[in-house]
């Protein structure tokens, strides 16, 4: 963890009436903005400070107020504070921090607006690029993943005084680790890259910025079976992201069908009561109803895993996205094609919410027997600027992936001259990858959401092609032909 910057006391009555009032720091030209203090100052050394006594100069009174906001503790007094509407922001901050996130976003959703980025140089001292991170932060944990996009992104755009870049550096770790978990991952890395480039400060918040980038390169690991390590970081140590941190160390197992891994790990969660567990408000009161419920899914219990979303938050978008997918499970094919509309409307740019979405509509214009429709999905599958990796791959229906694995192989999508039957299509490509991490028939049955059965058939049917008789011949055939 880095060490905090210096910042100057804030002057107090007691200090203007010759009382010892401990300073924050040695005396040292004053910041140019209350921000720069608030970044710069350990917030429980900032707390007990502003506790003291009202400062008697204007700077001093409306600097007090602020950060009272900004730290979360009601100030009755001193109403002529420079940031508007600063008392809601300071419950927005209160509801946060105990675990409804979803609360404390219609909080600033009704109170506090966001200014749009100006071209040239931000002329309010932080306070707008400040606004953008905080709302997008609180979508973020919210699980209104398309908001809290748009506000990190207009957070970053500001250009900030150099004491202030903690908030583009902030911004950007947040960036990396949504789309690292639920987005695009090269994007991920191109966030991940632009933060190297930012200068680290001295802030108390680059530590929690240290978290989102070692929670993010775990979610990036996970979703490549190749590259899997266990995670980097203790549960503990990544606080507010808890949740994300939940979903992503959890992955592996879930796919698995190292079920039981999983459910130590929830009931660990449920034990220490990390904030907001038991509010049913956001990701931190819907990740542990969500993971159940894809236990209960994988296991077929379909009418445990709805039980399991009921206790989910609505509003949050994973639980749409397993909604969704339940829908489709239990044959509800109109209201599951209703459903992945919309989430196809609101998942601009989150790539595995779309490839989701994409996924259900395909498979509910195969089970209709809409051939249109069905090529139409299909098509635009097979057309993502990335080629599915097999994690991708997994989250697509069994029928969805055959009528990939079909289109891939078949030689009327190649150009003339250029069909070759013998290719390995990607759902082949992610059997492939999955026998060579050595996971046996169930737990590629459980990582591809599909039956034992049918894995023992797509597999025959692949060592048909490749001209093996084992997994190791396979195994060796697919590298010799440049297929792994």
């Amino acid at each position: 963890m880095t060490t905090p910057s210096k910042s100057p006391p804030i002057p107090h009555d007691d200090d203007a009436a010759g009382g010892a009032v401990p300073a924050l720091a040695p005396p040292s030209p004053r910041p140019r903005t209350a921000l720069a203090l608030y970044y710069g100052t350990d917030p429980h050394r900032l707390r007990a400070s502003l506790a003291r006594s009202v400062p008697t100069d204007a700077l001093g009174r409306s600097t007090r107020h602020v950060l009272l906001a900004l730290t979360g503790v009601p100030d009755p007094g001193d109403t002529d504070g420079i940031l508007p509407r600063d008392e809601k922001i300071a419950c927005a901050v209160r509801e946060r921090a105990r675990g409804r996130p979803g609360k404390a976003l219609e909080i600033l959703r009704e109170h506090v607006a966001v200014q749009r980025a100006s071209a040239t140089v931000d002329d309010s001292d932080g306070w707008h690029p400040f606004l953008a991170l905080l709302r997008g932060s609180t979508a973020m944990f919210a699980g209104d993943l398309v908001d809290a996009q748009a506000h990190l992104t207009r957070a970053r755009m500001w250009h900030v005084a150099p004491e202030l870049r903690i908030i583009h550096r902030h911004a950007h770790a947040l960036s990396a680790l949504l789309h690292a978990v639920v987005g695009n991952r090269a994007v991920a890395l191109g966030e991940l890259k632009t933060l190297d480039q930012v200068p680290v400060t001295g802030s108390w918040v680059e530590a929690e910025i240290a978290a989102a980038k070692s929670l993010c390169l775990s979610a990036l690991e996970a979703g490549d079976i190749d590259r899997r390590t266990s995670p980097s970081m203790p549960l503990s140590d990544l606080r507010e992201l808890w949740p994300f941190a939940a979903l992503v160390y959890t992955q592996p197992h879930l796919e698995q069908g190292h079920f039981v891994d999983v459910e130590a790990t929830l009931e660990s969660i449920e034990r220490a009561g990390w904030p907001g567990v038991d509010t049913s408000d956001g990701l931190p009161g819907s990740v542990v109803p969500l993971l159940r419920a894809g236990i209960a899914r994988a296991r077929g219990d379909l009418l445990g895993a709805a039980r399991a979303l009921g206790r989910a938050d609505p509003r949050c978008g994973e639980t749409r996205s397993a909604r969704t997918l339940l829908l489709l499970d239990t044959g509800e094919l109109g209201r599951a094609r209703d459903s992945a509309e919309e989430l196809l409307r609101r998942a601009t740019g989150m790539r595995r919410i779309r490839l989701t979405a994409l996924g259900i509509l395909a498979a509910c214009a195969l089970r209709t027997k809409d051939s249109d429709a069905a090529d139409h999905h299909l098509g635009a599958l097979c057309s993502q600027s990335m080629p599915l990796s097999p994690s991708e791959f997994g989250l697509l229906p069994a029928d969805v992936a055959a009528a990939l694995d079909d289109r891939a192989s078949s030689p009327t999508v190649e150009s003339p001259g250029e069909s070759n039957p013998g290719a390995v299509t990607p759902g082949e490509r992610a059997l492939l990858t999955l026998l060579e991490t050595g996971a046996t028939r169930a737990e590629i049955a459980a990582a591809l959401f599909v039956s034992v059965n049918t894995v023992k058939t797509r597999l025959r049917l692949l060592y048909r092609k490749l001209g093996a008789s084992s997994a190791a011949e396979a195994l060796a055939h697919a590298h010799r032909r440049g297929d792994l």
